[in-house]
């Protein structure tokens, strides 16, 4: 038996059937579509029986009204017996329909009109979004309007908001009333969007198809513009071996060695692509590779080594050379496996790099039988090397302390600690004694080629350790050596009957600018000069160490090698503050190092240059500008030393110039890492990439920028 519910939604009767057991029920009464309930009379069951008991009624919405009642077993029986059904008396009315419209809304995105249509629209919010078209960006969006009377009345609708979602996309809402809907369909109108829009750079979308399993990020780049694109791993792969990566049509390799991601910067104005496969995680070893060095066994261990490229430096034993390095292998029950893909390059007598490849197979071979890798080394035994005898140096020292049988070897003698270079010396190589000078330096350097003996001597001077209290070096801006000039010619109470001119001059040793900025880490702030017994009061930094370095970075000649294809007629350095540096043929294959070291007290600056650790050259320049001084305070004017300029010369970056013997016959350029204004160039050069002063057409730009990738003669 089951207990029925009935109540008509307006255009029909609905019946909700529940189990006739006692307890709890509840349903939801629905008007039909274009009604609304607007009332619930009484519940009646049989002949018009009243429902005794309560229901419960709670309006969701003018079409839906939530009922809840309870019934028992006996009030079951009597519903039951008259047929079961209780009737709701559910008061219906129907709804008047609302004007719609097919609404059109239309706006330029900048690259063409757009049009978005809403269909049935009805008075209220109208919420869309508007997007730029292709090229172009969005920047605001003004209002939402529509023309009568052929374009003479214009109608604004109400409340316009607009919502940057992003440079190309903005949200829009405005509020539609019945009278805009009849004007609307009347008419046969759209409504305007007033959106604002800008022409974009048009991004280059990179080339990813040759990517396995690996990503690169960002996807597109702006021409022109120098981008860092970073190139990731899936997980589980790593990124192992090698790459290339193709900018406007030029390929560039690359290596990576078990790393998860890789940095390179692109500039392009026309295609991207990149190419790489990365390797699945593999098992890992702590390799050992062993080679005799001549003088005894090495091991050299590569911890957590993968599947992959290893890269390792055999270096010779003390009085041995490497004349070559033939291959890599192990031995497993009597087998020999080589490992693939040796190779070495020299990188001086003594050291050779090497690499080779080892794949899963090759680490669970080593693992499993706990054996290193065997480095096939061919030695040599060098000349021999020849002690410097030091005992008559006095307060100095010399370096280096031991030199090689029949090579030339630049000794550099060094003043110890509170000590000076000045006066004679002398150095005897095989027996043969020569004298030199030093003139108040605190370095000094002796080429020497010996086969059997070097012995040097000199004594050095104790230099004048001035008191720390009286002496000091200040750092003053434009408006500090205003103040001091008013300050440190001043009148003092010198006898009972009067004042004198005191002049401070004479405690100031230097004046004196240098083209490089003091940092704050050798210096403190400070609101006293003192200069003798007078302290003026003047805000400024004083310095707390007296000496500091202005690193010039690196020259890289390495892949040049002394051989037949690099026969130089000579090698000079061109440097920023200093004179042209002749550098012997030994620094070919090599970094140097190049650093000015500044003593703010002495007023000197030294040029120190270094290969591998070891100086190459060592001498002072003129990098301070001695200013002359005038004072205007007091009677006189007065001036601190004479005007001496620091050497100047056009030269903004170190830079090295080998002179071959024999011209290039073909016409061929060598790439640098020199930047500047083309027009300073000369013969024929190459621009990797550039920007143009003043911009012609995008088109022409690039036309332009191509022609000099390609190389132009230069008159």
């Amino acid at each position: 038996m089951s207990i029925g519910v009935t109540y008509n939604n307006g255009l029909t009767n609905i019946t909700d059937w529940y189990p006739g057991t006692a307890g709890s029920k509840n349903g939801t009464i629905k008007a039909a579509d274009g009604y609304k309930i607007t009332g619930i009379n009484k519940a009646t069951y049989g002949n018009n029986n009243d429902i005794t008991y309560p229901f419960v009624f709670n309006k969701i919405s003018d079409q839906e009204y939530f009922y809840k009642f309870s019934l028992s077993y006996s009030q079951i029986n009597n519903i039951t017996s008259v047929g079961g059904i209780i009737n709701l008396d559910v008061v219906t009315e129907k709804i008047s329909a609302e004007p719609t419209t097919n609404l059109k809304v239309t706006y330029n995105n900048g690259a063409t009109d757009v049009t978005d249509t809403f269909q049935g629209q009805k008075a209220g919010t109208v919420t869309g979004t508007a997007t730029a078209g292709t090229g172009y960006t969005i920047t605001g969006i003004t209002g939402a309007k529509y023309s009568l009377a052929g374009g003479l009345a214009t109608v604004n609708l109400d409340n316009f908001t607009s919502k940057k979602n992003s440079d190309t996309e903005y949200s829009y809402s405005f509020t539609l009333t019945n009278d805009n809907i009849n004007d609307i369909n009347s008419n046969n109108l759209t409504v305007q969007l007033g959106v604002e829009t800008e022409e974009q750079v048009t991004p280059i979308s990179i080339n990813t198809s040759d990517l396995v399993h690996c990503s690169i990020s960002p996807l597109t780049v702006n021409p022109n513009e120098e981008t860092t694109l970073t190139l990731t791993a899936d997980p589980g792969y790593i990124l192992n071996g090698k790459g290339t990566y193709t900018i406007d049509d030029e390929t560039t390799n690359f290596t990576c060695n078990n790393v998860s991601t890789y940095q390179f910067n692109v500039v392009s104005y026309d295609s991207v692509s990149v190419s790489f496969t990365a390797t699945k995680i593999e098992p890992s070893i702590d390799l050992k590779v062993t080679y005799n060095n001549g003088l005894t066994d090495v091991t050299d261990t590569f911890q957590g080594q993968k599947a992959g490229t290893v890269t390792g430096t055999a270096t010779a034993g003390t009085g041995y050379t490497i004349t070559g390095v033939t291959g890599a292998y192990y031995r497993v029950a009597g087998f020999t496996t080589n490992l693939a893909n040796f190779n070495t390059t020299k990188i001086s007598d003594y050291q050779y790099n090497y690499t080779f490849d080892i794949n899963n197979d090759n680490i669970e071979e080593l693992k499993r039988f706990d054996i290193p890798v065997s480095l096939n080394v061919e030695t040599e035994k060098q000349p021999g090397n020849i002690n410097i005898n030091s005992t008559k140096l006095e307060h100095c020292s010399v370096s280096p302390s031991t030199i090689t049988q029949g090579k030339e070897t630049t000794l550099t003698l060094n003043a110890d600690s509170g000590y000076i270079l000045n006066g004679t010396g002398s150095y005897s190589v095989d027996g043969t004694t020569n004298n030199f000078t030093c003139d108040n330096v605190t370095s000094y350097q002796i080429k020497v080629t010996a086969e059997s003996s070097v012995s040097i001597s000199f004594i050095a001077t104790k230099t004048e350790t001035k008191p720390s209290s009286i002496v000091h070096t200040y750092v003053l801006d434009q408006e500090d050596y205003n103040n001091l000039g008013k300050q440190i010619i001043t009148s003092v109470n010198s006898t009972a009957t009067g004042f004198e001119q005191y002049d401070y001059t004479k405690f100031v040793n230097y004046l004196y600018e240098i083209p490089f900025k003091v940092g704050n880490n050798i210096t403190t702030s400070t609101n006293t000069i003192n200069l003798g017994k007078k302290n003026l009061n003047i805000d400024c930094q004083k310095v707390t160490h007296e000496t500091f370095n202005i690193d010039l970075g690196t020259i890289n000649l390495t892949g040049m090698v002394d051989s037949h294809d690099y026969k130089p007629i000579n090698i000079t350095l061109y440097c920023p503050f200093s004179k042209n540096i002749v550098l012997p043929l030994t620094v070919l294959g090599s970094k140097l190092n190049l650093s000015f070291t500044i003593n703010l007290k002495s007023e000197q600056a030294t040029l120190l240059i270094t290969q591998n650790g070891n100086v190459v050259y060592s001498g002072q320049t003129e990098l301070f500008t001695d200013l002359p001084l005038y004072f205007t305070a007091g009677l006189q004017d007065t001036l601190i030393k004479q005007f001496k300029t620091q050497y100047q010369n056009t030269i903004k970056q170190a830079y090295i110039v080998i002179n071959y013997n024999k011209p290039i016959t073909n016409l061929t350029s060598y790439k640098t890492t020199e930047h500047g204004t083309l027009s300073n160039y000369k013969g024929f050069t190459r621009v990797s990439y550039g920007t143009l002063k003043q911009s012609i057409s995008s088109t022409l730009d690039n036309n332009i920028l191509s022609l000099l990738s390609q190389g132009v003669i230069m008159k």
